[in-house]
């Protein structure tokens, strides 16, 4: 496939997984994307997952503990009138971030900690899956084709780029799962591509100018936002390219956004230097 021809592009889905999240930072920074590398679970999450993990159960429930103290695993019976619910065991903080566990059982306590000690520097599958749609949106000019999932279609011209951070993420995730399925699309798809897009730019033209215009940004902020304009309007160009589509509405509602943007800053130097 010619992947820089007008008219052309993929479709990436992906199966994600726990990440090593130093792996991911290191290689992720060869790349420049150091900034989407999510952050590791924390430790209340991670004992959390491990609690989960060792006494996940039908029969179970797993309730946090006061203060983010740790976790209490009770079994539950169901009964005809009333549910019978038993103290199985807790999983408790100490002040020096050790874990204990009451009753003590020595081997349920070293199943958790084991569980414990691989989740720790790791970030969750929803965070890694947030971090690759970022990039692909943010960075490789991609669209969201299905509203909560990892559905997404990218320009033919970006693939080897996705493919560089395939790789790194591999490294610190191997189990992690790309699929791109390049093709040259239909009109009908290409419909569905630029509607998504328009929908998409649209709204977020609309978010810039209730921003701009609700008197409560200052100079600097109103000067963001007329950058995120413009990075928004070399977007939609972009796709007037790549897609042989005329985008002139979005554009001039982006424009406007700018414009308003501006002119709140310009208003605000003003009153500043009145006073």
């Amino acid at each position: 496939m010619n992947s820089g021809k007008i008219g052309t592009g993929c479709v990436v889905v992906w199966h994600s997984t726990e990440a090593h999240v130093e792996k991911l930072r290191d290689g992720l920074k060869l790349l420049n994307l150091e900034r989407f590398c999510p952050p590791p679970r924390s430790k209340y999450v991670a004992m959390q997952e491990s609690v989960r993990q060792c006494h996940g159960s039908y029969k179970n429930i797993i309730r946090p503990l006061a203060g983010r103290k740790g976790f209490e695993v009770k079994s539950e019976e169901k009964g005809e009138e009333e549910n019978q619910h038993d103290h199985v065991v807790s999983y408790i903080f100490l002040d020096d971030d050790n874990v204990t566990n009451s009753p003590y059982d020595k081997g349920l306590l070293d199943n958790v900690l084991a569980n414990y000690a691989n989740k720790i520097g790791l970030c969750s599958p929803k965070d890694l899956t947030s971090a690759v749609a970022d990039i692909i949106t943010k960075k490789l000019n991609g669209i969201c084709l299905k509203d909560g999932g990892a559905v997404y279609w990218l320009p033919g011209e970006m693939v080897p780029q996705l493919f560089d951070v395939e790789k790194k993420i591999l490294e610190a995730a191997p189990s992690f799962q790309l699929s791109v399925f390049r093709h040259e699309m239909t009109d009908r798809e290409k419909a569905s591509v630029v509607a998504v897009a328009t929908a998409e730019m649209a709204e977020k033209a609309r978010k810039l100018t209730e921003l701009v215009t609700s008197g409560e940004l200052g100079t600097a902020a109103l000067r963001n936002r007329e950058r995120d304009c413009d990075e928004l309007i070399k977007l939609a160009k972009y796709y007037e390219s790549e897609l042989s589509v005329s985008l002139a509405g979005t554009i001039e509602a982006i424009e406007a956004a700018k414009v308003a943007a501006s002119a709140a800053a310009i208003m605000i130097s003003a009153q500043e230097e009145v006073r």
